[in-house]
């Protein structure tokens, strides 16, 4: 059972439900997030485990109480039945404790992928909520570390979608938000380069090839990650000099992946090139198609 020193039963007080997808407007350093909180997929809760921050879920008035607290464990029986019943991609954790998490879900997603109770649509929810998390991370703080997490993510996606690819990859391009958002952009992006990669390089070596590759899809815009953060987060449009800023992006991700040796060369292309055009009109370069 449940080990919970605080009964659920006790909602706390005005809690603020902030949708995920929101959460992706904060500035970066800002200190708004506090006393926000998101959804999470229950299908990362890892049996006889501890959690590593407190878990919430909506009672009958819409309002949030405690569901798991920090450092209390949840047996298998439980778990089991939190996934298959109306929990499902219900419960919220604080903003601010949304790194402790990412580290928690690492833990948990290869063995969320193993499981064979869970049908393929809770997992790939579970998956692009993962991924975007990561992404947003790594697109607020472009780092070394987050590349790398970011990289072992893909490939623990990539061997699960193509174990069936004709299901899994579907489900995946249908988990797109309809929401704006850089973390949002970068996954649906990422989903809708392997699928093209798949169209165009299947066959017996295609794994390698997207593992080559898929990285610079997810991370084409890590490079906005340099630019001035009064500028990502203008509400109206840039001036000029702004979009001459903005439009450095990709060298900007070029260099920070260069310089700490991070991913394949091909995928540093299209990092740097994800904005270029067939006709010569595109940025940093103009190159024409032929040329990309």
């Amino acid at each position: 059972m449940i080990r919970n020193d605080t009964p659920s039963t006790s909602p706390p007080s005005e809690i603020a439900v902030k949708p995920l997808g929101a959460l992706s407007t904060s500035s970066r350093g800002s200190s708004s997030n506090e006393g926000l909180y998101i959804p999470i997929a229950p299908a990362f809760l890892l049996a006889n485990a501890p959690v590593p921050v407190d878990f919430y879920r909506l009672n009958a008035e819409q309002r949030l109480e405690l569901f798991l607290k920090a450092d209390s464990e949840v047996d298998s029986t439980v778990r089991r039945q939190v996934l298959e019943g109306t929990l499902r991609y219900s419960l919220y954790c604080a903003v601010a404790d949304i790194p402790s998490v990412l580290k928690y879900q690492e833990e948990a997603i290869q063995s969320i992928l193993q499981h064979a109770f869970l049908d393929n649509r809770a997992k790939a929810r579970a998956v692009y909520n993962f991924t975007m998390n990561l992404a947003k991370d790594t697109h607020d703080h472009p780092r070394p570390l987050n590349v790398y997490r970011i990289g072992e993510q893909i490939s623990l996606t990539l061997d699960w979608m193509l174990s069936d690819e004709k299901k899994i990859l579907p489900l995946l391009l249908g988990m797109s938000r309809k929401e704006y958002s850089n973390a949002a952009h970068a996954v649906n992006v990422g989903h809708l380069g392997m699928a093209l990669a798949l169209e165009l390089h299947g066959g017996k070596n295609v794994t390698d090839t997207l593992k080559t590759l898929a990285p610079g899809f997810f991370l084409h815009d890590v490079g906005k990650g340099f630019v001035r953060v009064d500028i990502l987060n203008k509400p109206g449009p840039l001036l000029e000099l702004e979009w001459v800023e903005m439009k450095k992006h990709p060298q900007y991700g070029n260099w920070f992946l260069e310089r700490e040796k991070l991913l394949t060369p091909e995928a540093r292309h299209i990092v740097l090139d994800h904005h270029e055009r067939a006709d010569g009109q595109g940025y940093p370069h103009a190159v024409p198609g032929s040329k990309i």
